[in-house]
C-alpha cells in the first residue's frame, strides 16, 4: 500500500489554509479519515495508494499517526511548508500550480532537490517534442491550474453557475467592456494590452467601454479572502457588456509559455462571451479542451508557425471585426449555450475523474519514470 502526504500549504496574504492544490490534482475522492492532523483519502481509479493532507506544518509520518504503508512519497507545493523535510528524502514530489510559468532556473532547482516534479505550465520553446507531457523527472499539465482555481476561488461551494442568467437584469450593455486599467498601464508588463486596447479602438471608436473594477472586487482579489462565493463583483464586472475583453499575463506573442492564470479561468467561468488577448497557442489549447469564444469562428491552426509571431495579435483583431460585421449581440445569442457549456467544462474537470488528473497521478507513482 502507498501513501502520498501532501503538506499544510498557505498562500502569502490570501488564504491561510489553501487546499486548493491537493483538491486540483486529487478530487474526486473518498475521504476515509478526518480530523486535526489532516484528512486521508482514497480514490476508485487509483489501486493501493491513500492519499493524507496535512492540516498541521509537518510531514513526518509518524506524527501523523499514519503506518502500515510500504512506500510514502513526501509531496510539497506552491505555498507548503514542508519543503525542507522533504529534500534528500525518498520518493519526493514538488507540485509546481502557482498560476505563473516556471522559469528555467526555477524548474532546475527543483528537479535537483525533488525526485520528481509535476508543473501546471510548460515551456514550449525547451519542450515542444514532448510526448506525454514528461520529460525525465519532469511533468507538465497546464489544465492542472483550472482546476487548482476552481477549488481556490470557491466554486465548490457554489451552486451550478452555469445556470445563472443576469441577461435580462439590464436592457441595454455596450458592445464590449475592459477594465480601465488596460487603458492607462505605465508599466513595461503591462503597456502591450494598453496598446491592444488603443488599436481595437482606432478600428471601431467608442464600441469599447472601460469599468473600473467594483469595489467588491477588489475587496474579493486584494483582500486577503481570495473566495469568489463570497463575493461575486468579479462576475458581474465580466457581464457588464455582451463581451468583455480580457488578456492573460503572458504577452499575446508569447509562443513558448503554456500555462494559464485565474485571467482565463475567470473569463470561461463568467458565462458571458469573452474575447481573449492571448497567443494562437493558448487558444488552441482551449479550443482542443471543447471550450469556445468568437476566435473559434476565425482560427486558423495552419498560421501557427513559429515564424508567425503576431497570430496572436492577428486573431484579437479578426475576432474583433468579425463581432463588428456580424453583430456582438447576434453572435453571444447564437452561442449561448456554448458560452455555458464553458462553464460545465470546468466544473466537469473539478468535480469527475479526467484522464489528465489521473494520468498526472499515475506518473507521480510509477517507479520507472526517471
Amino acid at each position: 500500500m502507498k501513501l502520498v502526504v501532501f503538506p499544510h500549504c498557505e498562500y502569502p496574504t490570501q488564504l491561510k489554509n489553501d487546499f486548493s492544490s491537493f483538491f486540483g490534482l486529487f478530487y474526486p475522492f473518498d475521504i476515509i479519515r478526518d480530523d486535526e492532523l489532516g484528512i486521508l483519502v482514497k480514490k476508485n481509479t487509483i489501486d493501493d495508494t491513500h492519499f493524507f493532507l496535512c492540516r498541521q506544518n509537518s510531514n513526518d509520518v509518524d506524527s501523523l499517526k499514519l503506518d502500515g504503508y510500504e512506500k510514502v512519497f513526501h509531496m510539497d507545493a506552491f505555498g507548503g511548508q514542508s519543503r525542507t523535510q522533504t529534500n534528500n528524502v525518498e520518493n519526493s514530489v514538488y507540485f509546481q500550480n502557482e498560476g505563473e510559468m516556471a522559469s528555467h532556473n526555477i524548474e532546475e532547482e527543483f528537479s535537483e532537490k525533488f525526485d520528481k516534479c509535476i508543473f501546471s505550465s510548460k515551456d514550449n520553446s525547451k519542450y515542444k517534442n514532448l510526448l506525454d507531457n514528461h520529460y525525465k523527472n519532469r511533468y507538465f499539465e497546464p489544465k492542472l491550474h483550472f482546476t487548482r482555481n476552481f477549488y481556490f476561488y470557491g466554486f465548490h461551494y457554489n451552486p451550478e453557475i452555469y445556470k445563472f442568467n443576469i441577461s435580462k437584469v439590464e436592457t441595454f450593455k455596450p458592445e464590449f467592456s475592459v477594465y480601465s486599467g488596460r487603458l492607462d498601464s505605465d508599466n513595461k508588463k503591462g503597456e502591450w494590452r494598453t496598446d491592444m486596447v488603443k488599436q481595437l479602438d482606432k478600428l471601431h471608436p467608442n464600441l469599447i467601454k472601460p469599468i473600473s473594477k467594483t469595489e467588491d472586487f477588489k475587496k474579493c482579489n486584494f483582500g486577503g479572502i481570495n473566495e469568489d462565493f463570497k463575493n461575486m463583483g468579479w462576475y458581474w464586472d465580466f457581464n457588464s457588456a455582451d463581451c468583455f475583453i480580457v488578456f492573460e499575463t503572458s504577452h499575446i506573442h508569447d509562443q513558448f509559455n503554456q500555462f494559464f492564470t485565474e485571467k482565463t479561468f475567470r473569463a470561461l467561468m463568467s458565462g458571458n462571451m469573452v474575447m481573449l488577448g492571448i497567443s494562437a497557442d493558448k487558444h488552441k489549447i482551449l479550443i482542443d479542451s471543447g471550450f469556445w469564444t468568437p476566435t473559434n469562428d476565425v482560427f486558423d491552426e495552419t498560421k501557427i508557425r513559429p515564424e508567425n509571431t503576431g497570430y496572436g495579435k492577428e486573431l484579437l483583431v479578426d475576432t474583433f471585426e468579425y463581432l463588428y460585421k456580424n453583430g456582438t449581440k447576434s453572435v453571444k445569442e447564437k452561442n449561448i449555450d456554448k458560452i455555458k457549456n464553458n462553464q460545465r467544462i470546468l466544473y466537469d474537470w473539478f468535480y469527475k475523474d479526467q484522464d489528465f488528473k489521473l494520468d498526472a497521478i499515475k506518473w507521480m507513482l510509477k517507479d520507472d519514470n526517471r
